[in-house]
């Protein structure tokens, strides 16, 4: 179940509310759990829809990934690298003993006392030299991650990865069947490829390879998160005043009430959870007339906005109590989310995510909130021409006989080096 708390504030000026959309939420939640149905938004949006029984699907491989893991364990190290969705999303179920406010503590010491993590994440944007991270090429799996296999970035780490022969062999892809990088890992022979369930977009496969992975070798009892999850699901369709339902109208209200930023927080500033419901809202409810706009920020700044309601998702610091007493009024706590309940708390955000972009939309199926075109546009874009990026380390401009037929370039380069800034500026 979803526990929730509201702040006495803001409970009441919702509940005094005219706008209640319960039973319509119910209804849409009750036919989107049973595709059976075959209502208009499943017709219609088929093709995207694949995450609903995804835990089912996954609950179906758990003694493939168990070999998986056994296997791993002959390893010191695990890099995933991806762009996105493809690069939170193996973080978002890690056991939570991997992570707190220095982001990853678990790990050893080299011969030269260098610090190196167990698990290591990076985005494509990032400016890493694996030489600092990896402590030994043989003992170290690096996880390619990308729905599409097109993000450029993804691509450019893995091309110059290639040519390391110590490393070359322990590559795994997460990816579509198909994918251009299902292609390439099979043309090249990587250790293995997980190819994950169809029909589903990349922010919402938590509960596919991507997720479950990273999750499994890092100690989480994944069957057993997918039960719950999946007895989550049910009670959605056998519950009446479902505690998920209510909170669902909640936020409609606030809507409603023109209270439309959500100020994310945690009592750990890197927990991945605020990246990826960060990106959930910002990337499928953004589209419509009636959005959330998604925020992290310092609470002393915003204590007198009317139109901000904080989210507390990790809540050590505050209590109810003390969010009414520090006049944080509008306030939201998201209470027994870690561990084995974070499961379902993620197949929630999925479920309210969803159920918002339908509910609010004037128009009914007025956009889609599974898609992202203008990503997709660039992703096709940069693969007609080829285009790889220079090294981050050298920063070198790639010369290619391509470039003369582009309309525009453009770069972006990410550097923690002063006088690098000053030279690109």
């Amino acid at each position: 179940m979803i526990n929730y708390e509201i702040s006495e504030h803001l409970k009441k000026q919702l509940d005094n509310s005219k706008h209640d959309k319960y039973k319509e939420i119910q209804n849409f939640l009750y036919e989107l759990l049973n595709p059976h149905k075959k209502i208009p938004y499943h017709l219609e949006l088929q093709n995207f829809l694949g995450w609903i029984d995804s835990p089912e699907f996954m609950l179906r491989q758990i003694k493939g990934i168990n070999d998986f893991v056994n296997k791993s364990k002959s390893y010191d190290q695990f890099i995933f690298i991806g762009m996105g969705a493809s690069a939170i999303l193996p973080e978002l179920l890690l056991k939570e003993q991997w992570i707190n406010n220095e982001k990853i503590i678990e790990g050893f010491r080299d011969n030269k006392q260098s610090f190196k993590p167990k698990f290591y994440f990076i985005d494509g944007t990032q400016d890493r030299d694996l030489n600092d991270v990896i402590n030994n090429y043989k003992k170290t799996l690096i996880f390619f991650v990308s729905k599409s296999g097109k993000s450029i970035e993804t691509k450019t780490i893995m091309q110059n990865l290639m040519n390391i022969p110590d490393i070359s062999n322990n590559f795994i892809a997460i990816t579509d069947y198909g994918s251009d990088l299902y292609n390439f890992a099979k043309s090249n022979n990587f250790q293995e490829i997980f190819c994950n369930p169809p029909y589903i977009p990349g922010r919402f496969s938590a509960f596919t390879y991507t997720g479950l992975i990273s999750a499994a070798i890092s100690g989480v009892n994944i069957e057993k998160m997918l039960k719950s999850v999946i007895k989550f699901k049910n009670s959605i369709i056998k519950t009446n005043n479902h505690s998920l339902i209510n909170l669902i109208n909640y936020l409609s209200k606030m809507l409603d009430c023109k209270i439309d930023i959500v100020n994310l927080l945690s009592s750990n500033e890197k927990d991945p959870k605020l990246l990826w419901v960060q990106q959930m809202i910002s990337e499928s409810l953004a589209k419509n007339n009636r959005y959330l706009i998604p925020l992290n920020s310092d609470l002393k700044k915003l204590k007198n906005r009317h139109d901000i309601v904080n989210i507390f998702f990790k809540n050590n610091k505050y209590s109810l109590a003390e969010i009414n007493n520090e006049k944080l009024t509008q306030s939201i706590i998201l209470n027994n989310i870690e561990n084995e309940n974070l499961g379902v708390f993620i197949y929630a955000i999925q479920l309210i995510i969803t159920s918002l972009s339908f509910i609010e939309s004037q128009k009914g199926l007025e956009f889609n909130p599974f898609t992202q075109p203008n990503v997709e546009l660039a992703k096709n874009e940069y693969g007609k021409h080829n285009i790889l990026l220079p090294s981050l380390n050298e920063f070198q401009l790639p010369v290619s006989s391509n470039i003369k037929n582009l309309k525009y370039i453009s770069f972006l380069i990410f550097t923690e080096n002063d006088n690098k800034k000053k030279e690109f500026d």
